[in-house]
């Protein structure tokens, strides 16, 4: 029998009542926690906004026998505001702990939320984190019979009973779930959790909309952003006398948006949870500050006063694997979190990044590379498609020069330059941590070893570029092995992840982008020359991407030339055999020594 997980939802029910103007959810949990690494489940988080109100029937702790341990008075949970500023005071949290000393016990709670402002009905899955088992969960939306039409979606889970009474028409779904692990590079969807998603036709939340079509989506959210992109007479005098004497538009647009970077700051949070209402341009520009809704919003009115339309565009940011799943063009729904503007310009379309002010104008990185995103325009909103990051994009190359002889440590020259993800790490890091941190997230994720910094100057060389450089002096006791009358050299490995072995691997693989590495080592011994033969060169080419080792070696230096390449794609369980053959072929030339004679 497989082992239980260290917390499963033995019971979940959650009822969903609506009426044309009020959704009423009553959900009655009963989790189990198996032991000590499952106390995590035993945290109750509700979130809820300034419109909605939440009502805590019951909480409480219970043996496996249902004998009542511990219950949670109503006092006992904390309310705050779920975003600690001041911009964002309605959102809410209500938090409380259920934890217990002896194993294994059960988390019992209930709950009524209702709200009278909505767009969704529900957005539910039965468990509540992953790698949790699902004994038994029923999901039931009862909504009116009559001139209430509903929209349905559900993956991993049967289609709904279907009954109609009394002038109510109620979907009863049911389900249970076995959870998986997750296995590296797989998105979640491989995990094949149940779901289902609920919305009306047709709602009102801040104004009336409607689910039809995704035009009629992008015409709701015009309309609940109208009339925001007004400036004050002083912030128009200010980009008046940016732009002046400019004519072209690209010019002007990165003038624009470098001093929105300079001065605003971005607030973090996210569509889900700051309402989907932007600020108007007139709150930024006095307070310098707001989320990815009210800089986008500003960035927008900039560039309107200057003369250049550009729009307000929904996009899925994230740099996780699941980030890169496509929309669904058939069922309309809220899979945005975030918002960029997109600016058309002759000859090209840019996509901007109005929350980060160290990035380069135009660069949207692994954040929101290749995602559907929906530009709104009143009547015609349509979907247009982020740039996919290329090889070129992501390439980061190094150049090292090891100085060898025959004592330890060894010094190194060492010189990177970033892109892609690793530019995106340290581009941030550097402008927020200080050097001592610094040092350790490039130790520990940029240029893995055990070694000492003599020097180190971090700087971009061109900032309207998507790339840092590293320099840097460094002592190490890694990099070469004296055993008499040989040097035994350490190769300067890539870190390429451990992937499960064939026989144990049942999820496919995502790589949202590719990966790629130029490296170029210099072995240097001096005065001392260098006898025996050189290793042979090595090519790999594959389906999946291309590996390349060079050697060149002279009197008293060993010059190794490394290139790889792995493509970005989805690669089903079906491949995974001959994907794992060339990763392991490369991860073991990787970790191979070179051996010279000294004469």
């Amino acid at each position: 029998m497989p082992a239980a997980s260290d917390s499963e939802v033995v019971r979940y029910v959650s009822h969903i009542h609506v009426n044309e103007n009020k959704l009423i959810q009553t959900d009655s949990i009963v989790i189990q926690i198996n032991n000590a690494k499952g106390n995590y489940a035993a945290h109750l988080a509700l979130f809820y906004s300034k419109s909605e109100k939440v009502t805590i029937e019951d909480a409480h702790i219970e043996d496996l026998s249902g004998n009542i341990l511990r219950k949670l008075k109503k006092n006992e949970f904390t309310e705050s505001n779920a975003v600690s500023d001041k911009l964002y005071s309605d959102r809410f949290v209500k938090e409380a702990e259920l934890i217990h000393n002896r194993y294994p016990y059960r988390v019992v709670y209930s709950y009524q939320k209702t709200c009278s402002d909505f767009f969704s009905i529900c957005h539910w899955a039965p468990c509540f984190f992953l790698k949790q088992d699902v004994r038994y969960a029923r999901l039931i939306v009862d909504v009116p019979a009559d001139n209430y039409p509903v929209r349905y979606k559900c993956s991993n889970i049967s289609e709904p009973e279907k009954k109609t009474q009394d002038k109510r028409t109620q979907y009863t779904w049911t389900s249970s779930y076995k959870a998986v692990e997750r296995e590296m590079y797989a998105p979640v969807s491989e995990l094949k959790i149940p779901k289902v998603q609920v919305l009306p036709l047709h709602f009102k939340y801040g104004t009336e909309g409607s689910w039809e079509s995704w035009t009629s989506f992008g015409n709701w959210i015009s309309r609940l952003n109208k009339n925001t992109t007004q400036l004050p007479e002083t912030e128009k005098q200010k980009v008046d006398e940016l732009v002046s004497g400019i004519s072209e538009p690209m010019k002007k647009a990165r003038i624009l948006y470098e001093y929105l970077q300079k001065n605003t700051r971005y607030i973090n949070v996210s569509l889900k949870t700051g309402g989907l209402k932007s600020y108007p341009a007139s709150y930024v520009a006095q307070n310098k500050y707001g989320d990815c809704k009210a800089l986008s919003t500003y960035m927008i009115a900039l560039l309107e006063h200057a003369g250049i339309k550009a729009y307000y565009t929904l996009v899925n940011a994230d740099n996780s694997i699941d980030a890169w799943d496509p929309v669904d063009k058939n069922f309309p729904n809220q899979v945005f979190n975030h918002v960029i503007v997109t600016l058309p310009l002759a000859g090209d379309t840019l996509f901007l990044e109005c929350t980060d002010k160290d990035i380069p104008f135009g660069y949207l990185g692994t954040f929101t590379q290749g995602r559907d995103v929906l530009v709104v325009e009143p009547e015609r909103s349509f979907f247009a498609r982020t740039p996919e990051l290329q090889p070129e994009s992501v390439l980061c190359s190094r150049s090292q020069s090891v100085f060898i002889g025959d004592t330890q440590p060894v010094s190194m020259d060492l010189y990177m330059l970033l892109r892609g993800s690793y530019f995106e790490l340290l581009n941030h890091y550097t402008s927020n941590l200080h050097r001592s941190e610094t040092e350790k997230i490039i130790r520990d994720y940029i240029y893995p070893g055990n070694y000492d910094f003599n020097e180190l100057l971090i700087r971009k060389e061109n900032p309207e570029l998507p790339e840092i450089s590293l320099r840097a002096k460094i002592q190490t006791q890694q990099a070469v092995k004296n055993y008499g009358r040989n040097w035994v050299l350490m190769p300067f490995s890539w870190n390429l992840a451990e992937l499960e072995t064939p026989e144990n691997r049942t999820q496919g693989i995502r790589l949202n982008y590719p990966i790629a590495w130029s490296d170029t080592t210099s072995y240097i011994t001096g005065k001392q020359q260098i006898s025996g033969k050189k290793p042979d060169d090595i090519f790999i080419e594959s389906p999946y991407g291309n590996y390349s080792v060079r050697f060149n070696l002279t009197d008293n230096q060993l010059e190794v030339i490394k290139k790889l390449l792995i493509f970005k794609g989805s690669y089903p369980i079906e491949t995974y055999t001959d994907f794992y053959r060339f990763w392991e072929e490369v991860k073991s030339y990787e970790k191979k020594n070179y051996y010279l004679e000294k004469p």
